[in-house]
């Protein structure tokens, strides 16, 4: 054995024990390092945070919507939607906004579905809307409610995204003096961009006598005043120095209480 090969061996041995008695081992070659995948419970993006979501059953009736059932039936579903729904999640889904989009081409009558596409701002969508206010037929929003023009109905639909003359027609509108109009209007109080309110707390003085709120027969009849001291009561969650029945007429005093207590609410800029 040669003097080269003794003292090569010896040194690997010396290396071997003096890193054992250090308790030292020589580290493997590691693999390189790879890409790590974003964990399951990665925050979604910000815009789909602030997406307004649809429930299992506003989705199954979305469902119904779109199906092959008549105009009545899927008239009666629009009416749920708007009932029972987030209005800005609808108008949002696709599938939805489709659907509804066909049924007022097909010549519904329902006021509902051209509300629910208002709160859409797809072109598509405010072209059917648009659309439909030329339509010489009525809309209703429920089966007993009488009849309110399509123009009415289409104009509050189009003041929510559409521009400045559509916010002045809606302004306009709201002084109207006919009074199914102004009865369809305290009907979707919570369609009105809150400053705008005060445009319809002249009805408070409106004595007309309107259909409904009493049994059919009964005497004294409602007024148009006394729906609008309900209306915006339920609206604005007043709170007033009197007992509200939706059955009775409301006295001047009270009717003035409640004037104020509007006033008050849009100074605040916004609803409860």
């Amino acid at each position: 054995m040669s003097l080269r090969y003794t003292i090569l061996k010896c040194g690997v041995l010396c290396s071997f024990a003096c890193g054992l008695s250090r308790g030292v081992r020589e580290p493997a070659t590691a693999p390189p390092a790879q890409p790590q995948p974003h964990a399951a419970t990665s925050q979604p993006a910000a815009e789909s945070e602030s997406t307004p979501r649809l429930s299992t059953a506003c989705i199954a009736l979305i469902a119904g919507l779109k199906s092959g059932a008549s105009i009545d039936q899927r008239e009666r579903t629009a009416l749920d939607l708007y009932r029972q729904c987030d209005r800005d999640a609808v108008a949002a889904s696709p599938v939805a906004a489709q659907a509804l989009r066909s049924l007022v081409t097909e010549g519904s009558a329902s006021a509902a579905a051209i509300l629910l596409l208002g709160h859409s701002d797809d072109p598509a969508s405010m072209a059917v809307v648009r659309e439909d206010g030329q339509r010489q037929t009525g809309r209703k929003l429920e089966p007993w409610y009488p009849p309110a023009s399509a123009l009415l109905v289409s104009t509050v639909a189009l003041a929510r995204h559409g521009g400045p003359a559509d916010r002045a027609a809606l302004e306009e509108t709201l002084q109207t003096t006919e009074l199914q109009a102004r009865r369809f209007l305290l009907e979707v109080l919570d369609e009105l961009p809150v400053d705008t309110l005060p445009l319809v707390a002249s009805y408070l003085d409106d004595p007309r006598e309107i259909d409904g709120g009493v049994p059919s027969g009964a005497q004294p009849r409602r007024r148009l005043c006394d729906r609008a001291v309900d209306a915006f009561t339920a609206e604005l969650a007043l709170k007033l120095p009197f007992e509200r029945v939706e059955s009775k007429r409301y006295s001047a005093e009270q009717r003035s209480a409640v004037r104020d207590a509007v006033k008050q609410g849009v100074s605040q800029g916004k609803r409860p």
